[in-house]
């Protein structure tokens, strides 16, 4: 573990990190986001001049676009939020509260902004008339990009930030949080499981994926006794595949940590995967996660959901 906390730290040393290891890359909002979040667990770790990256190019809209000065917010707001919240809750002395908080709301308005509503005020009123307040509450989630349609990922991502490391009791983040874990359980594969968002068509059901998969579960924690959340977590425990990822193999020992399974299956081959500078996979988000499955060997693991307390609301 000490080789590949050292490859991340070091990639961190001017407060940000690229998306790929080639030389001459620009900074990005997810790797850093990723970044901060697994080293931010281990609180001898100083993530502060990443946090402050990520503060000072946090757009006027309370959002992040993939890069500095790449135009609109988009889905990287859903890592970058979760990455200032687990600091706060873990490292809250590296920046201060009044800064993180402001940021924090800035940013939660963001997400809640950029929730898809792809019904049009006519057919809302069509819901209302015929199956009244009942019928507002359908099923939504997150898009890639705003002003496009709800997918597993993002949703998965802004519902971690707005779940971890304790839920957002705040009204419209209850009312968000509803809508999406709707929009995950109605998009499940037959026989348990997330695929990008398109379980059926034509008559055929499409398999799950085991990437997905462990980002919605990750994000449905608090509804962990829930059926189809079981079934997914039956489907991560079974499946069989040589080829997995790194990214797929981290994804999946986050996943089953965070509900008490046993991942010592998936970490051994993430481990065989290890390349030899201590980096996982092509690029530092994948080492980010490939760090954060590790630690679970150490009781860390940031994505688990903590017991709500006072003194963190956000």
């Amino acid at each position: 573990m000490t080789k590949v906390q050292e490859f991340l730290s070091a990639a961190l040393v001017d407060g940000w990190c690229p998306y790929s290891f080639s030389t001459g890359q620009s900074a990005s909002t997810e790797a850093t986001a990723w970044a901060i979040i697994a080293l931010v667990g281990n609180r001898r770790l100083s993530v502060r001049r990443a946090l402050e990256f990520l503060i000072a190019n946090q757009n006027t809209d309370g959002g992040w676009a993939t890069g500095p000065g790449l135009g609109r917010s988009d889905w990287t707001s859903g890592p970058a939020t979760l990455a200032l919240r687990l600091a706060l809750h873990y490292q809250p002395q590296l920046i201060a509260p009044r800064i993180m908080e402001q940021s924090l709301a800035r940013a939660f308005n963001y997400l809640l902004t950029l929730r898809v509503e792809f019904l049009p005020p006519v057919g809302r009123l069509l819901l209302l008339f015929l199956k009244g307040p009942a019928g507002m509450h359908y099923a939504r989630g997150w898009p890639w990009n705003p002003d496009c349609y709800n997918w597993v990922e993002p949703t998965s991502y802004c519902l971690m930030a707005l779940k971890l490391p304790t839920l957002n009791n705040e009204e419209l983040g209850l009312s968000a949080i509803f809508h999406a874990n709707k929009y995950l359980l109605e998009h499940a594969c037959r026989g348990g499981g997330w695929n990008h968002g398109c379980f059926a068509s034509l008559g055929a059901f499409y398999p799950p994926y085991m990437t997905t998969t462990a980002e919605a579960l990750l994000a449905l924690t608090d509804i962990a006794a829930e059926s189809r959340v079981q079934a997914a977590l039956n489907y991560l425990n079974t499946a069989e595949n040589p080829g997995f990822s790194a990214m797929s193999l981290a994804w999946s020992t986050l996943a089953l940590n965070a509900y008490d399974h046993d991942c010592s299956k998936q970490l051994e081959a993430l481990l065989r995967l290890q390349n030899n500078d201590g980096s996982f996979g092509l690029n530092y988000f994948v080492t980010a996660l490939s760090l954060l499955a590790i630690n679970t060997t150490n009781g860390i693991n940031p994505l688990r959901p903590k017991r709500e307390s006072a003194s963190h609301k956000h």
